[in-house]
């Protein structure tokens, strides 16, 4: 195709773009990224849950879901955040109540010397509510350049 000489700043103007970025023709609603932020907490804590098989699926079960959420539910930023959010809220519910049912359980006299202190208990779970909330922010926002296509520069192509 040639290159044609533009006449008018309205012909200019109405001409498409070539490099803009397609409109996704199926926008995300708040009940899909719901659901799909639910899927991503739920691949978080079962990564967390066996830390004895596999040290690494505990600290990488964040990202995991927040990769595996955004791939489900094609969310702008707004999802996003929500995906992350709800892993991140999701984790730290789970180890609250695993820290309350081991104190409950053992009694406050009978903790191990190594048992955190209630403030420390509490600077803990913060730290494991923002670790939960950063990782499944990377793994969504890196599910969104996959899906874009923006890490093609990575992947060499042979013709």
């Amino acid at each position: 195709m040639k290159p044609r000489l533009v006449t008018s700043v309205v012909e200019a103007l109405s001409e498409p773009d070539p490099f803009a970025e397609p409109v996704d023709p199926d926008p995300s609603t708040v009940k899909s990224e719901i659901g799909a932020a639910l899927l991503g907490m739920g691949v978080a804590i079962a990564c967390a849950l066996p830390p004895l098989l596999n040290v690494m699926t505990g600290p990488v079960g964040p990202f995991a879901g927040g990769y595996i959420a955004a791939k489900r539910s094609n969310p702008g930023v707004r999802g996003r955040a929500i995906i992350a959010f709800t892993v991140g809220t999701g984790l730290t519910a789970v180890l609250t109540a695993a820290a309350v049912a081991f104190v409950e359980l053992t009694g406050p006299a009978e903790l191990p010397y190594w048992f955190p202190s209630r403030g420390h208990l509490v600077i803990l779970l913060i730290g494991s509510w923002l670790f939960g909330f950063v990782t499944a922010r990377l793994g969504a926002a890196a599910a969104f350049s996959v899906s874009r296509g923006r890490f093609g520069h990575f992947v060499e192509t042979y013709e």
